[in-house]
């Protein structure tokens, strides 16, 4: 689990290291049916505010299967954040106990999907 005070604590021992947010699914900082304010403060709850964001060196790590509101969720946080990079999860196998078949491992079984969400993603 990487909050804020942990990464703090890394990067304090380590300032070159890179690090991780916690995998953030899209269906919980961007439903469907919120608003782009809605994605705000969800970024907030877990990063602070971007005017007082000092975390060098910070993956955005996203779960998601729905590449429209990938979009929106990555020019939205690039926007007010300066992460080094944006992670794809495609891994996780952990995802599916969450309720979603086609978050994190699951993608590897739908190519044009993650093709789809990797270019939804790119700026």
């Amino acid at each position: 689990y990487t909050n804020q005070p942990l990464r703090k604590l890394f990067h304090l021992l380590s300032p070159s290291s890179i690090k991780w947010t916690e995998m953030e699914k899209l269906d919980d900082i961007f439903p469907k049916t919120k608003s782009v304010d809605y994605l705000q403060t969800s970024l907030e709850k877990r990063l602070g505010p971007p005017q007082s964001f000092d975390e060098t060196n910070l993956v955005l790590q996203l779960g998601s299967n729905d590449p429209d509101r990938l979009k929106v969720c990555v020019e939205h946080a690039v926007q007010s954040y300066s992460f080094r990079e944006i992670n794809l999860n495609c891994g996780c196998p952990a995802i599916e106990s969450g309720g979603a078949s086609t978050y994190g491992a699951s993608l590897m079984k739908q190519p044009d999907l993650t093709a789809s969400l990797v270019d939804s993603a790119k700026r």
